[in-house]
């Protein structure tokens, strides 16, 4: 690892964003075990997985995907807030502009990816250790009327590919961010405009739509078997972070370390 590398990556492994990491996370966990009460091992990975539809507005629901979704842009957020970032010193250290935005972007990978594996953690572990092998009741009509969706997915697999999707969207918003702030220089104006961008699943739009896609909510109305719509997800999201990067080199990676 570069040094620059490193000097940016330490700015992540502070106390206060550690332990926000694992406040949140056991929260959600815990929110989820309570809310489905006596559940199999299938029924608390879905809950956990279901995020949001499109069309509708369910408050709670809406909280826990705007926490779960945007506690790491917040620590990016506040990172950039910072004023040994603000005073370029990830430019001095790794010498360019385009260089530094490339070591941001695995920085950033890393930081959600170790977010997400520890809430599928979380999960993984509350449901292994508390679960029953049949349940009561059914915990939604997602899985009451949708069991096809679901066919010849074991557990562990449904798991890995929502923390997967999970792991593409943050990348997406993350690049959503990133130009928000190219454009505004705020580090508040951008994180704001990440969480209202989840207010448009407020309304019917199209089920391609990138945000909240990796949701179980939204695969299902994409019209396909769980895996090929995860497929069709991840592809999306893909484009959308592809798009996004393209947009930030036209406007000059510069202008995302500068003020």
């Amino acid at each position: 690892m570069s040094k620059g590398l490193f000097w940016y990556f330490t700015h992540f492994t502070s106390k206060k964003i550690i332990m926000i990491t694992l406040i949140v996370l056991s929260m959600l966990t815990i929110l989820d075990a309570l809310y489905v009460g006596v559940f199999s091992k299938e029924e608390l990975i879905i809950h956990s997985g279901l995020g949001y539809g499109q069309g509708y507005v369910h408050l709670l629901d809406f909280v826990k995907i705007l926490i779960l979704h945007c506690t790491p842009i917040y620590f990016i957020s506040m990172v950039m807030a910072e004023d040994a970032f603000s005073n370029n010193a990830l430019i001095i250290r790794l010498g360019n502009f385009r260089r530094s935005f490339r070591q941001m972007q695995i920085v950033h990978f890393f930081v959600i990816t170790v977010y997400v594996l520890l809430y599928a953690i979380f999960v993984a572990s509350i449901t292994f250790i508390f679960s029953t092998d049949t349940s009561y009741f059914s915990v939604t009509d997602i899985l009451e009327t949708n069991q096809g969706f679901f066919i010849h997915v074991p557990v562990l697999q449904l798991l890995f590919i929502t923390s997967i999707l999970k792991i593409c969207e943050l990348m997406t918003l993350q690049m959503f961010y990133l130009m928000i702030y190219a454009f505004s220089k705020n580090t508040v104006v951008s994180f704001l405009s990440c969480i209202g961008l989840y207010s448009l699943l407020f309304f019917n739009l199209s089920i391609y739509l990138p945000v909240g896609i990796s949701s179980i909510q939204r695969l299902v109305m994409l019209g396909q078997k769980f895996v090929p719509a995860s497929v069709v997800a991840a592809g999306i999201l893909l484009v959308s972070f592809v798009v996004g990067y393209f947009i930030i080199w036209k406007k000059g990676f510069r202008h995302v370390f500068s003020r």
